[in-house]
């Protein structure tokens, strides 16, 4: 089986470490593209504390997602959403982020490497150092804020807390947010109280690793409640209609190759429509190349409707983009990545037959339109994602955190 993942052994770090040493200094490292260095926020009283960071868009996303269920059961709450880099150490932000786009994109044996490391092993000193780094700054934005409950979005966060709890003895309730569907020790802490699962494989492996089942609930990865909503707009049949929505990554990333889009636009009787979201310059880009039978389309402001509305999404496998088609009971199709958590989320989509992951680009479009000339595996495809969507709880997720209060 194609694992994405080159072996351990076949990686000389020197050599690696050495590559990454030159391509920062020929990219600028802490001058490319990315959110800018933050000032440490002005600490503020407040209920709950949703610690996440900006490694891509997804971790946000959810914690907006958790906000938005929060504050639909009480809208008093104060919530605040902080990344951790701003908190802790403004100044290693940006270079923080530049530094893991340049890894994922250039190196991703490297990434690898430690991800690989971190999945299997209960203590990491990579961990113990980047905890120690802040958690000086987070205890003490954490005492002037005085949060009476913290969720976690990134396992580093969950980490840094968990070390708060134990030194300062603190009985504030830590809930992890699990992004990814994996079941990595990076997430896992004896300080966490309460663990919010993707899929039910993921609650049954934790049980193994000796965590609480009274912990545990699985609710899918948060998403915003128009994609919850989604279910109530009309989904065309597969026979009705052919429509294909393409999408990049975060962080306006775009994933998907030229040729796949060529493709996509030479398919007769198919609706093609490429999300470039805020990227100005992919959107003019695209626009540039005379697609006939495909629409450009820019920043969306309600996703869910179109993902709703279409056969199949074309992407690569993120967590919550993930979860995002699995709520709109749309197939996803994509290409095996390269980076650790997201070839586990393409082997969950292939296990449960949720969509397709195919190994080379040709092969994807062979697919898709394998698929969309035949309705019936669609309408698989789509009872699929039905079945495993009524395993989770995704309307409890405000409830379960309020109950830790």
């Amino acid at each position: 089986m194609n694992t994405g993942i080159r072996r351990i052994d076949d990686l000389d770090i020197k050599e690696e470490v050495r590559k990454l040493k030159s391509m920062a200094a020929k990219n600028g490292l802490g001058k490319l593209r990315g959110p800018a260095a933050s000032k440490r926020p002005a600490p503020q009283k407040t209920d709950i504390l949703i610690l996440t960071a900006f490694f891509g868009s997804g971790h946000h996303n959810v914690s907006k997602a958790v906000k938005e269920q929060l504050l639909a059961l009480d809208q008093s709450l104060g919530i605040e959403i902080r990344d951790l880099f701003s908190v802790t150490n403004p100044l290693l932000e940006q270079y923080a982020y530049d530094l893991y786009e340049l890894i994922t994109k250039e190196m991703p044996e490297l990434y690898n490497y430690f991800y690989r490391k971190r999945k299997d092993c209960t203590e990491y000193y990579i961990d113990e150092i980047t905890s120690i780094m802040g958690l000086q700054r987070l205890t003490e934005y954490i005492l002037e804020t005085e949060p009476r409950l913290i969720v976690a979005t990134f396992p580093l966060c969950s980490n840094i807390v968990s070390r708060f709890k134990k030194k300062q003895k603190s009985g504030i309730p830590l809930a992890t947010c699990i992004t990814d569907v994996v079941d990595s020790y990076e997430w896992l802490s004896d300080e966490t109280d309460l663990y919010l699962l993707p899929a039910g494989c993921v609650k049954s492996s934790l049980i193994k690793k000796g965590i609480p089942e009274s912990r545990l609930k699985v609710t899918g990865i948060p998403v915003r409640k128009s994609f919850i909503d989604a279910e109530n707009i009309s989904k065309p049949l597969p026979e009705e209609i052919k429509r294909v929505v393409v999408m990049g990554g975060g962080r306006g990333h775009f994933d998907v190759e030229l040729k796949l889009l060529e493709t996509l636009d030479r398919m007769s009787g198919v609706e093609t429509s490429i999300i470039t979201g805020r990227n100005r310059e992919l959107f003019e880009k695209l626009q540039a190349q005379g697609f006939q039978n495909t629409k450009i389309i820019g920043f969306v402001k309600d996703p869910a409707f179109l993902m709703r509305r279409t056969s199949l999404l074309v992407t690569k496998p993120g967590g919550v983009t993930l979860f995002e088609a699995i709520n709109c009971e749309t197939p996803l199709v994509a290409k095996m990545p390269n980076i650790g958590q997201e070839i586990e989320n393409a082997n969950f989509i292939k296990k449960y037959s949720l969509g397709a992951v195919k190994d080379t680009t040709l092969e994807v479009a062979g697919e898709i339109e394998r698929l969309l000339g035949s309705s019936e595996e669609i309408t698989k495809l789509e009872d699929n994602i039905r079945s495993f969507k009524a395993t989770l709880e995704r309307d409890k997720i405000g409830e379960y955190l309020l109950n830790l209060l």
